[in-house]
């Protein structure tokens, strides 16, 4: 996998590995970019470069923090103590985490005080896919490396080299936007590929229906355990493709198994009132994460539509 995503990202990596050549390798690094469009593999990629080491996981220079819901101040604490340490090479650390904006405020206050005086041999490496959430602190003191959708050809290329056939291999390309690791992740269940394309069918049809019909629909999702920042993601990525068809670009849209269901939505909604569900859409999000309640959430949103 890590082949392909620097293949993907081969932008971004010649400009990291350009910063090593020049040996002029920073204090920090933020990665940016949407959920699983590659940020963790490049950024495994770019330790290994770092330390010149394969297998980082067992290296003492290495450390890596990975909790997209939440990093509590206990993980924060370890980290403290090992940079605390005395490091008997005098080698380089290397410290990932995965995701900078899940950090709960006691771990952000901790954190705060070993990156604000940050030690000589010591790089960080940060991803998120939620830049605003991110501490002002780290945005001023950390270069950001932009990551976005990957080359929708090349992940084709790289699903038809694994041996999928064209067909799905297309749709997969499309329906990933981008993201390479869950490109692979669905040419690996191709049964969960087919009953995302009918759920979000079933989504763009809900929004026709009587209330009473959209509430009991957020109670299924619910019944279902359906992950509901997920939901919410193919909700974003339906209207923006119908966004897409409105302004006629027609090469951007992801979910063209769904073209005349998209066209049909569209001529009920003004562009406007499409990037207003946009913005509604990620206040859910934070909401969310807030713990408000899930069916409340969901139910404000079948409302607006």
């Amino acid at each position: 996998m890590e082949e392909a995503h620097i293949l993907v990202h081969k932008k971004n990596c010649g400009f990291l590995e350009n910063i090593l050549k020049n040996n002029s390798l920073g204090h920090a690094y933020l990665f940016i970019g949407p959920k699983g469009v590659g940020k963790r593999t490049v950024a495994l990629w770019f330790a290994k470069k770092i330390l010149r080491e394969e297998n980082i996981e067992k290296s003492q220079n290495f450390c890596q923090i990975l909790d997209e819901k939440s990093i509590k101040i206990e993980e924060v604490r370890k980290l403290r103590h090992s940079l605390s340490l005395k490091n008997p090479f005098g080698r380089r650390r290397v410290i990932v985490i995965d995701d900078a904006a899940s950090l709960t405020p006691e771990a952000q206050n901790a954190f705060l005080k070993i990156f604000e005086e940050p030690a000589k041999d010591v790089t960080y490496i940060l991803l998120t896919n939620n830049v605003s959430r991110v501490l002002p602190t780290v945005l001023s003191r950390a270069q950001r490396v932009r990551f976005t959708q990957g080359d929708r050809k090349q992940i084709f290329n790289n699903l038809i080299e694994k041996g999928l056939e064209r067909e799905d291999a297309m749709q997969i390309a499309l329906f990933s936007r981008g993201c390479l690791r869950e490109a692979e992740r669905l040419s690996e269940n191709l049964g969960e590929f087919v009953d995302r394309k009918n759920f979000l069918r079933e989504v763009l049809s809900i929004f026709k229906k009587e209330y009473f019909l959209r509430f009991n629909f957020i109670k299924k999702i619910l019944d279902q355990e359906r992950n509901i920042p997920d939901f919410l993601t193919d909700f974003d990525g339906l209207i923006k493709d119908i966004l897409s068809l409105k302004l006629g670009r027609e090469d951007d849209v992801a979910n063209r198994f769904l073209m005349d269901e998209m066209k049909s939505f569209g001529h009920s909604f003004s562009k406007e009132k499409l990037v207003e569900f946009l913005k509604f859409s990620g206040e859910l999000r934070s909401l969310l994460l807030k713990n408000v309640n899930s069916k409340l959430a969901l139910e404000k949103l079948m409302l607006m539509v």
